[in-house]
């Protein structure tokens, strides 16, 4: 009787192990689809954003650039890490700097970076993937590679 009851056992045991081999097999088939989107977020958030970016398209067009009536010939974004940032212009007439330290912010969540220039009150929002920022605000695109 005792041999009987130990097999039992044994059997018992081998059916909650095949479970829970079951179990896992199943829990990484359903979870292998969120593993790449995971990963891309997790390789923004490990991505050190601060830094000195120029910019190499607006709407799609490279350098000039006609804003304002203005001709530019080059656009560079700082972004600090205090959170503050600065916007440079290059123009045909000389340097002109847009926003400074104090009138230009940046902030990151969860892989969206936001750029809000509080002299013009415009915010852009966008993403930084493998050194190049691109940021869309008021219907505009940004694209900047970081130096």
């Amino acid at each position: 009787m005792r041999r009987a009851r130990n097999h039992l056992v044994i059997r018992r045991q081998a059916r909650y192990d095949a479970r829970d081999s079951v179990s896992k097999e199943t829990m990484v088939r359903t979870l292998r689809p969120l593993l790449f989107p995971l990963l891309l977020i997790l390789a923004a958030c490990g991505t050190a954003i601060p830094g000195h970016y120029t910019l190499q398209t607006y709407n799609d067009e490279p350098p000039p650039f006609e804003v304002d009536g203005s001709e530019m010939t080059a656009v560079d974004l700082q972004l600090n890490d205090d959170g503050t940032c600065s916007v440079t212009a290059t123009t045909e007439s000389g340097i002109v700097t847009i926003d400074t330290e104090e009138g230009c912010s940046w902030s990151a969540s969860a892989g969206i970076i936001t750029v809000l220039s509080e002299s013009d009150n415009m915010s852009a929002t966008g993403s930084l993937i493998d050194g190049t920022l691109t940021l869309t605000g008021n219907r505009d695109v940004y694209v900047l590679v970081k130096r």
